[in-house]
């Protein structure tokens, strides 16, 4: 009993320790989604302006796919 108590003691540590070094790399990470996200957004809202430019009314139907991205 003693045994399988330090065994999931020593599971329990490596699985904290893997834990952290993922939360690390999480941080490192992150930030660069959010600025693809942003680049993206930019992307999306220039885009718009510029087929409601050339198409007008029928830029309605043509950005409809496009806004079912930018929700994702």
């Amino acid at each position: 009993m003693e045994e399988l108590k330090r065994q999931v003691a020593k599971e329990n540590e490596q699985l904290e320790k893997r834990k952290k070094a993922i939360d690390v790399e999480l941080s490192e990470i992150e930030p660069l989604v959010q600025v693809k996200r942003g680049v993206f957004d930019i992307y999306n809202q220039l885009l718009t302006k510029i087929v409601t430019l050339f198409f007008g009314d029928m830029s309605l139907l043509l950005l409809r796919p496009l806004r079912a991205l930018s929700s994702m």
